[in-house]
């Protein structure tokens, strides 16, 4: 195989450094105890989340109750989801959604959410409901959220029933880390010297931690590989438009950029599975889906993208 040249970086410089163990975790707004085991007033304040401007992440907003009551708390929540706007102009929920009713039992709340949840694209649908979860569940009395259309449970891609989610559906789409930056050690999959096979190479990355891991893992990943050996994967001009974790599965939305220019020798097959090898090692998930302009039913050569990819053990054994 001829050399492949140096890719171009396309994406955020991060700085990269020998591989370490690193942990990484995610932890929904945190309450304030005292010693003696009584509330603080910090720990009346909630958090407001919602879709932010970049449309691939949540922002949130602190609010402090002015009754202790849990109906008087969740109405003016719903309240605000419903007419309430930051900067004076975007609404918490997109494409004019509200929630019509709600309903509480045992510890599970139900949303009812208006027609206009139907219109949303996935990586919207996903953060919206990850905003309403990661709201409502702040409370001890809320474990489990459910959110419904016209009184029937709303579902996945692939028109699964979603039913009941907790705080720990959702990963990886806000991170509330008084820290800025953080290291990580990522397991990039590249190509091996023929084209036929993907090896591992892991790096030590230290990025800002309001972006989530998934889109630094695919940014490493475009930028190419450090390590003699080992190959360009994917083509160094690849725009990543977003990526949204949920329900165990990675949605990764790609400009059509993705699927032109690949790197000498590589196929369609191998460039998919790279991004699908990198995305599961670095992420709590076990399978992925591509889009390429928002649209799951695209095409990559003669590859259907409208599928979910999962490890496959004929490119790369799985690590232990």
């Amino acid at each position: 195989m001829k050399e492949r040249g140096s890719m171009r970086l396309k994406f955020i410089r991060i700085l990269c450094f020998a591989a370490l163990p690193a942990l990484c975790i995610l932890a929904p707004a945190g309450t304030a105890h005292s010693s003696s085991g009584e509330q603080t007033e910090e720990q009346k304040q909630y958090q407001i989340y919602y879709i932010d401007n970049s449309e691939t992440n949540l922002g949130s907003e602190k609010y402090e109750p002015e009754k202790d009551s849990v109906d008087y708390i969740l109405q003016y929540l719903i309240d605000n989801y419903n007419t309430g706007h930051r900067d004076g102009a975007v609404r918490y929920l997109p494409n004019d959604i509200t929630i019509e009713t709600w309903s509480m039992e045992d510890n599970s709340l139900t949303l009812n959410l208006s027609e206009d949840y139907r219109e949303l694209g996935i990586s919207q649908e996903i953060l919206t409901r990850a905003a309403l979860v990661k709201t409502f569940t702040q409370f001890p009395e809320i474990l489990f959220v459910t959110c419904t259309v016209d009184g029937e449970e709303i579902t996945d891609a692939r028109g699964e029933p979603i039913g009941k989610m907790s705080a720990d559906t959702f990963v990886e789409v806000n991170s509330l880390d008084k820290d800025a930056y953080r290291y990580d050690t990522f397991t990039l999959y590249f190509a091996d010297e023929k084209g036929e096979k993907l090896v591992p190479e892991t790096r030590r990355v230290y990025y800002r931690r309001s972006i989530p891991k998934a889109r630094v893992a695919l940014e490493q990943l475009a930028n190419g590989p450090m390590e003699k050996g080992n190959y360009p994967s994917v083509s160094s001009a690849s725009t990543l438009l977003s990526v949204v974790l949920a329900d165990g599965i990675c949605y990764a939305d790609f400009a059509r950029n993705f699927t032109e220019n690949l790197p000498e020798g590589i196929t369609p097959e191998l460039a998919v599975w790279s991004v699908a090898h990198t995305l599961i090692a670095n992420t709590q998930v076990s399978k992925v889906e591509i889009m390429i302009d928002g649209k799951s039913e695209a095409s990559f050569g003669e590859l259907d993208l409208y599928q979910f990819f999962s490890w496959n053990e004929d490119l790369c054994p799985m690590p232990d």
